[in-house]
Parts: structure tokens; C-alpha cells; sequence
């Protein structure tokens, strides 16, 4: 007979042995429709199950389920056929998957660069979350994010999260749990007084964290991330409301760059490089991007211009009003550092400008 199931998992009770399936990931359909052809009594909590309709039709896999052995239900199931092909978002999420898990291992070899790999960690969206059970249920009820599972020892408190299958199983050993998903930009940007470590992929190859000292950049990393995907929809013509307008009018964390001469004075702004020329005002979101553009910009050949160029901060409001005060052929976000470009016309600094703050 079957026991409870908790995220897939299932005690299957044989007649002198008890065998423990652990949350099953590939095959489940396959694995659940042969279970359920199995002429056996049902429990969940010990309580029998009412309207057992288990439909079985013998094969040449299971000739005699009345004397299913441990055993035999193994070899069943390493005789299964090959699983269907995976959908392009099931490959799309396997790939990101490594490709964060890569980044962490290339963090523990020194390989990559503490900036890099915190913007490949908040830019990830397939982060999983441990609650308990009680709270997944009523999340699922009330359509809201439960209360976060978190250790506590010694009155410091620890949130634990997870790449994926890889890092939980390390974890887990084997054992059941609920999990939510979470974006890295909600996951760190939420972070707060509430937690004094964020552990990511605990017990295994990959575990690092972030100290209640961090959690300012994490949000701050965060919003920028969230702001630079706007950019990319309204870019894109994805304007699905007004909201957008707003989003990219209120983020608080601009970087215009400012050449300097060797006084000190401030000598007007650089223009992003463009094969055509053109007028074209470098913004940026975060200060990875700038620090890149700076970089760029000193160690470019451009005969005597000055190459002193600092970041000065702005809001919103503050810097599509100065653009609109410029002589520019165009406005381009986040033209260094290995982002995603995204160029506009002046004249959007209006109708930013005009939107509901």
C-alpha cells in the first residue's frame, strides 16, 4: 500500500520490505501511470483511500503484480521506456540552471569577479525557495508568498536557497520539502533586517553567502536589474500599462558620466562610441556598467580628448529633465559592460517625464 506523498515521494510496502521512492524529477508520468496500474490498497496518513479505481493490465514488464517484490518494481521502472522529448522551456531552464552552477564553481576557483557573478545571480530566475508544508498549501490557496523557512542557532538567523534539482538534492539527501520559486530580483532585493545570512546551496560544491552587511547591494543590484528589463520592454514596445513609464521615471539610481580637465572642472559629458558619429548620451543603471564604460573610455584611442570621466548619480526625474535641456541625437543605456544596449530617442525624456509619479 502507498503512503503519504510529499512532493512526489511514496513508501511502497511489500509483503517482507518497504521500499521509499524520493521525489521523483524525470519520468513522472510515466513512473505515476505505472504505480497507479497497481492492484494495491492506498493510504494516505493511513487512511485508506475512498474510490480506488486502480485500472491493471498485465504486460510482459509486470506479469504478476499480486507478487510484486522490491525488486521486480525496480527493474520495472529501469525498463521504462526513454522519456518524451524535453519542451524548449524545460531545456531553456536546465541550461540556466548549469549555467548559475558554473558561475558559483568559477566563484570557489577564483575565476570570476565578485560583480560578475552577483549580477549572474540576481539576473536568475530559477531560485527555490524552502517553506513548510502548511505554508505551501495556503500560498497556494490565498495566491501569496508564504513565510520563508530560515535555521536558527544561536540567534542567527540563516535563509537557505537553491540553484535547482543539483543544489537541493546535495541538501536534501533524499528527503521531501516545499519549495517556491523566486527571481533573483525579488529573492535578493527583498532582503532585509529579517535575515542576518542569505546560504546559497548549502552543503554542497557551490555554497556561498551573504552577510546582513551585503543586503544594501543586493537590493540596490537588484533594482537595477528589474529597471534594465524595463528598458528592454519598452524598447521592445511591451507596454502593457502605464506602470512602466512610472517604473523607469522613479528609479533613483541613474549614472550619467562626466568628463573632467585637470582642474578638477567639469568639462561637459563623453558620447557612446557610434560608427556614425552621432550625439549619443551614455546612461547607466548600475555601477558595474559604468565602471566598464570608464575603463573603455580611457583606453580608447580618441587623440587628446580628456579621459577623466567620474559617475555622477540621478534620479529619474532629474536626468530625463537634463536630457531634455541637451543637444543629443539619441539617449543609450548600459553601452558597456557585456549588457544588453538599449538605445532611444531624445524625445523619450518627455514622455517619461509626463508619466504618473
Amino acid at each position: 500500500h502507498g503512503g503519504k506523498i510529499k512532493d512526489n515521494q511514496l513508501e511502497l510496502v511489500f509483503e517482507n520490505a518497504k521500499l521509499i521512492v524520493p521525489p521523483l524529477i524525470h519520468d513522472r508520468e510515466q513512473i505515476w501511470n505505472l504505480i497507479n496500474s497497481m492492484p494495491v490498497e492506498v493510504r494516505d496518513d493511513g487512511v485508506i483511500r475512498e474510490n480506488q479505481t486502480a485500472q491493471f493490465t498485465k504486460n510482459k514488464e509486470a506479469e504478476d503484480m499480486s507478487e510484486m517484490t522490491g525488486e521486480k518494481f525496480l527493474k520495472m521502472i529501469e525498463s521504462l521506456p526513454p522519456p518524451k522529448s524535453k519542451s524548449p522551456e524545460e531545456i531553456e531552464k536546465e541550461k540556466n540552471e548549469a549555467d548559475i552552477n558554473a558561475a558559483l564553481r568559477q566563484w570557489m576557483n577564483k575565476e570570476i569577479e565578485a560583480n560578475a557573478l552577483l549580477r549572474k545571480l540576481i539576473s536568475y530566475d530559477g531560485w527555490s525557495v524552502p517553506v513548510s508544508e502548511e505554508a505551501f498549501f495556503l500560498s497556494l490557496e490565498n495566491n501569496q508568498v508564504p513565510p520563508l523557512l530560515f535555521s536558527e542557532n544561536d540567534g542567527v538567523k540563516r535563509l537557505f536557497v537553491f540553484t535547482g534539482a543539483e543544489a537541493q538534492k546535495s541538501y536534501l539527501g533524499g528527503k521531501g520539502a516545499y519549495f517556491i520559486s523566486s527571481s533573483g530580483a525579488d529573492l535578493f532585493g527583498s532582503m532585509d533586517g529579517q535575515f542576518d545570512f542569505i546560504c546559497i546551496n548549502p552543503e554542497s560544491d557551490m555554497a556561498i553567502s551573504y552577510g546582513r552587511e551585503h543586503f544594501a547591494m543586493l537590493r540596490e543590484m537588484s533594482a537595477a536589474v528589474k529597471i534594465e528589463r524595463r528598458l528592454v520592454d519598452l524598447r521592445a514596445g511591451k507596454v502593457d500599462d502605464n506602470s512602466i513609464w512610472a517604473d523607469i521615471r522613479n528609479y533613483q539610481n541613474y549614472i550619467l558620466p562626466v568628463k573632467y580637465d585637470e582642474t578638477g572642472s567639469s568639462a561637459g559629458v563623453p558620447f557612446a562610441p557610434d560608427a556614425q558619429n552621432r550625439k549619443l548620451l551614455p546612461v547607466f543603471t548600475a555601477e558595474d556598467y559604468f565602471f566598464a564604460f570608464q575603463n573603455d573610455y580611457f583606453n580608447s584611442g580618441e587623440g587628446n580628448e580628456l579621459k577623466i570621466v567620474r559617475p555622477v548619480k540621478l534620479n529619474g526625474a532629474a536626468l530625463f529633465e537634463q536630457i531634455l535641456k541637451m543637444n543629443l541625437d539619441g539617449i543609450v543605456f548600459n553601452c558597456a559592460g557585456g549588457g544588453k544596449p538599449v538605445a532611444f530617442m531624445p524625445q523619450i525624456a518627455q514622455l517619461i517625464l509626463n508619466s504618473s509619479v
